[in-house]
């Protein structure tokens, strides 16, 4: 790695350390954006957890150095164990992947986290639904005239993504064949392009990338958009970062054609229609500039390189 990387690597990881509370979580006190109580809501109070976790233990394997392996030991067990049954699936999906998973990876021949995996991975195939999304995010949503629509799930394909990725970690650690069903089964909700009003795909051809989500609901997250409108960066890579896991595990070349297809048309999409000049990339577009000008947000979804639907024997 390039010096220069390496010192911005290094920077932010001595940080994400300094967050570290005694718990093992984020300190309340220090980054305050961090509110009790801890986990129990699928906004702001932790869903950032996995990706430190992530991001230290891939600075430990860069450097060998222990002191980034036992911050990101204790923050992938704190997220464990604050992930409850009725957490939502993101929640779940991310405490097999990445804290689960990395923690077994880095701690070799230490099985003492696997009677909760196990539970992670029952609680996560209770999100398991016959519609179209073949697993629930947990949640519902609100629609244009704010109206709660709390018995409709809102089935967002970042969040699901999370699920995806659980699911094929957990396959790939205790060789579970259900889990690697589900993990399929769940592919068919990515690939399939999605019928406006319907919970049956959430594949776009028109943008050339995933759709936040199937609900025609907007004002989220910041963004000015419609979920079953636009895609954005989040399911650009997250959703390829399952579907590529997914795709080692196939046989099916045909399976697996349909899926390359997607993520490598996704992740173009990425660059040529959010990647500013500077390398930044804007969140469903070149948009994220909001942090500074708000005002200037474009009112409507822009779409990056229009794309034809195709299909595929698993969509």
């Amino acid at each position: 790695m390039d010096s220069d990387l390496r010192s911005s690597a290094r920077a932010i990881c001595d940080q994400i350390i300094l967050w570290q509370a005694p718990s093992g979580g984020v300190s309340t006190e220090i980054r305050r954006y961090h509110r009790p109580p801890y986990l129990r809501k699928a906004i702001s109070s932790g869903q950032d957890i996995p990706w430190l976790v992530r991001a230290l233990y891939a600075f430990y394997d860069l450097t060998c150095e222990p002191r980034y392996k036992e911050a990101a030991d204790r923050y992938a067990i704190f997220f464990m164990s604050c992930t409850l049954d009725r957490s939502h699936a993101w929640q779940i999906g991310g405490a097999l992947e990445p804290c689960f998973t990395l923690y077994r990876e880095h701690n070799p021949g230490d099985e003492s986290l696997d009677p909760s995996a196990h539970a992670l991975y029952r609680w996560l195939v209770g999100y398991r639904t016959d519609d179209g999304n073949y697993f629930n995010a947990g949640y519902g949503w609100r629609d244009a005239e704010n109206v709660r629509h709390d018995e409709e799930d809102v089935g967002y394909s970042d969040d699901l993504s999370d699920v995806g990725r659980g699911l094929v970690a957990y396959y790939r650690l205790f060789k579970d064949a259900e889990a690697l069903k589900h993990a399929i089964g769940l592919a068919k909700y990515f690939v399939r392009e999605h019928r406006p009003g319907t919970m049956e795909g959430v594949w776009s051809g028109k943008a050339g990338t995933w759709l936040i989500g199937p609900r025609h609901n907007g004002g989220f997250e910041n963004l000015f958009v419609s979920a079953d409108e636009a895609g954005w960066g989040w399911s650009s890579y997250y959703c390829s970062l399952y579907l590529a896991r997914l795709y080692d595990c196939l046989s099916d070349d045909e399976q697996k054609g349909i899926i390359r297809d997607r993520c490598v048309t996704s992740l173009k999409w990425m660059f040529d229609a959010c990647q500013f000049d500077d390398g930044a990339v804007g969140m469903h577009q070149r948009d994220d500039k909001w942090l500074e000008h708000r005002s200037s947000i474009p009112k409507s979804p822009k779409f990056g390189l229009g794309r034809s639907e195709s299909s595929g024997p698993i969509g």
